[in-house]
């Protein structure tokens, strides 16, 4: 039988899933644009990660090295979650949702390729 912190953690699991398969609904149906929706949804959730980093006692790096990569990282997340917001938009919240799963694969052949091929 599952302990307390398990079943918590598959609730919150189900809950966050739920959310984030409602994603671009919720972009289809709010009408602010893809660039400022992907501004806030990053925006907010950098500030429920702080507060669960500060629950959960997690430090930040020390390195400047890590902490330029993670800023970096946040750039393209931006311009990758803007851009399918507009895609959204532009073709309708099925399509481009299957379109931008698709990346995982095509970044896995990527790596693939360029670590083992070349």
């Amino acid at each position: 039988m599952a302990d307390d912190s398990s079943r918590s953690a598959s609730i919150g699991l189900l809950i966050g899933c739920i959310i984030f398969g409602l994603g671009s609904l919720i972009v289809a149906h709010v009408d602010i644009g893809g660039w400022a929706m992907s501004f806030w949804r990053l925006a907010i959730s950098g500030v429920v990660f702080t507060i669960l980093a500060k629950i959960m006692g997690q430090r930040l790096p020390y390195s400047k090295r890590a902490i330029v990569y993670g800023l970096l990282s946040g750039a393209f997340l931006g311009l990758d979650l803007a851009l399918w917001h507009e895609s959204i938009y532009a073709v309708g919240p099925g399509i481009s949702t299957l379109l931008n799963s698709l990346q995982i694969f095509f970044l896995a052949a990527i790596g693939f390729l360029y670590l083992v091929v070349f």
